[in-house]
């Protein structure tokens, strides 16, 4: 990845607790690097902003970013990104007795990728950046 592209590294405290602090926590860490942490595979790794609500029950908004690696092969209950009929879709990937199928969170009907030529895993989603 080129140097310009990469997001720089930052001086982060220790560990936050979301109850009480701890009197060792005093120190500070290794800088924070965010390339490192969500890219495992340069090369592979694409961003892709999220439209729409469909998969709001598994922590992916409207607006969102997911980080998408093309080299992880799509498994049972994994969240990929699908082009389907000119289409990108985010779903999970289901596979059972032979059906491939991209299922939503919410009520929107699965979709069949079994005999489906317009139909294509891009890739895994491995992380998601959500804004608070």
């Amino acid at each position: 990845m080129e140097e310009s592209n990469r997001i720089p590294k930052h001086e982060i405290g220790a560990q936050t607790s979301a109850g009480f602090p701890s009197p060792a926590d005093d120190h500070l860490q290794l800088p924070l690097d965010l390339n490192e942490l969500l890219i495992k595979n340069h090369p592979a790794t694409f961003f892709l902003r999220v439209k729409g609500t469909a998969m709001e029950a598994s922590g992916i908004h409207d607006g969102d970013i997911l980080i998408v690696d093309r080299s992880v092969t799509a498994s049972n209950g994994k969240v990929v990104v699908a082009a389907v009929d000119g289409d990108l879709v985010v779903r999970h990937f289901q596979k059972q007795s032979g059906e491939v199928k991209l299922v939503a969170d919410d009520a929107s009907a699965p979709i069949s990728l079994n005999n489906n030529d317009s139909a294509e895993i891009w890739g895994v989603a491995t992380s998601v950046v959500h804004q608070l």
